[in-house]
C-alpha cells in the first residue's frame, strides 16, 4: 500500500510539476498572444494612416488635374486675346497710313519730345539778340571786356611788348619784331647766294634750305653712247639719283651706267631704238642729291 501510495504520490508530483509546466506555458501563450495582438493592433494604425495618406493624396492629385486643366484654359484664353490684339495692331503685309490714327499729339510736350524747343521759345531768343528794326548799340552791352585777353585774342601784341625795333642781321632776333623787308630778305637769303644758286642752262644747281640739292646740266655722247656728267657742284652727304632726256630727232634711251657714279658725277650712255649709239647725241640731265 505505501509503495502505491508513494508511486501515486511521485505520479502525482510529475503530474504537478506538468500542471505547474502546462500553466507556465499558457502564461507564456497568452503574454505572446498580447503582444501579437498589441502589434497587430499598431500595425492595423499604421495601415490605416496610410489609406489616409493614399486618400488625402488622391484628392491632392485630383485637384490639381482640375487646377491644371483650369490654367490650361486661362492660358488658351490670354493666347486667343493676344492673338486678337496682334492682329488690330500689326497688319500682315500692309503699311499703317499716319493718317489712319487717330488722337495723334499736335506739340512736342504731348509726342513726350525733350530736346527740342518750341516756336515760341526760339522766337524768344532770338528776339533777345536781333533786335528789330535797327542796330544793336554796343553802349547798351553790359559787361564787355576791357583787355585783349578779355575778348580772347590771341594774335595782337599787348601795349607792353617787349618786341621793339627791327633786327638788322640773320640771327640778330633777341626781342625784335621783324619788318616785311628783313623777313623777305631772310627767306631770299636761304634760296639764293653763291653757295646757295646757280641758274646756268649748260649746269646749274639749287640747295634748298633742308638740304636737299638739284643739279641740272648737257652733255654729249661719244660714239659708244658713253657720255660723262661732272656735277657743278659736289653733293655734300650723297647722291640720290639722276635723269637724262635724250635731245634728237629719233627715239632713244638714257640710262645710267652701273658702277659710275659717285657725289662728283656719273656716266650715262644713251642707245636709240634699234640699240645703237653714236657720237654727239645731246643728253639733258637732273640730278637729285644732298
Amino acid at each position: 500500500m505505501w509503495k502505491k501510495l508513494n508511486s501515486q504520490s511521485i505520479q502525482n508530483k510529475k503530474l504537478e510539476e506538468q500542471l505547474i509546466q502546462l500553466k507556465n506555458e499558457k502564461t507564456d501563450l497568452a503574454i505572446e498572444f498580447n503582444n501579437q495582438s498589441a502589434l497587430n493592433k499598431d500595425q492595423l494604425s499604421k495601415l490605416q494612416g496610410l489609406e489616409q495618406q493614399l486618400s488625402q493624396l488622391t484628392n491632392e492629385k485630383t485637384n490639381l488635374v482640375i487646377e491644371v486643366s483650369n490654367q490650361s484654359e486661362h492660358i488658351q484664353t490670354l493666347r486667343n486675346e493676344f492673338d486678337a490684339l496682334h492682329n488690330r495692331f500689326h497688319l500682315k503685309n500692309e503699311n499703317l497710313p499716319w493718317a489712319k490714327l487717330t488722337g495723334v499729339p499736335t506739340t512736342l510736350r504731348a509726342f513726350g519730345i525733350t530736346d527740342a524747343i518750341t516756336t515760341e521759345k526760339f522766337q524768344a531768343v532770338f528776339n533777345s539778340f536781333h533786335p528789330k528794326n535797327g542796330e544793336l548799340d554796343w553802349q547798351k552791352i553790359s559787361n564787355t571786356p576791357s583787355t585783349i585777353s578779355g575778348y580772347g585774342i590771341i594774335d595782337a601784341a599787348p601795349l607792353g611788348s617787349p618786341f621793339v625795333g627791327t633786327p638788322n642781321e640773320a640771327g640778330n632776333y633777341g626781342t625784335q619784331v621783324a619788318s616785311t623787308a628783313f623777313t623777305q630778305n631772310a627767306i631770299m637769303s636761304a634760296f639764293t647766294g653763291p653757295d646757295r644758286q646757280s641758274l646756268e642752262t649748260r649746269g646749274g644747281y639749287q640747295a634748298l634750305p633742308g638740304g636737299l640739292i638739284f643739279q641740272w646740266g648737257l652733255t654729249y655722247s661719244n660714239s659708244d653712247g658713253m657720255s660723262n656728267v661732272t656735277f657743278p657742284i659736289k653733293f655734300p652727304t650723297k647722291f640720290i639719283g639722276i635723269h637724262g632726256t635724250h635731245i634728237g630727232g629719233g627715239n632713244a634711251t638714257v640710262i645710267e651706267y652701273v658702277g659710275t657714279r659717285t657725289n662728283l658725277g656719273v656716266t650715262l650712255r644713251t642707245i636709240n631704238e634699234n640699240g645703237h649709239t653714236s657720237e654727239g647725241w645731246g643728253v639733258q640731265w637732273f640730278a637729285l642729291g644732298d
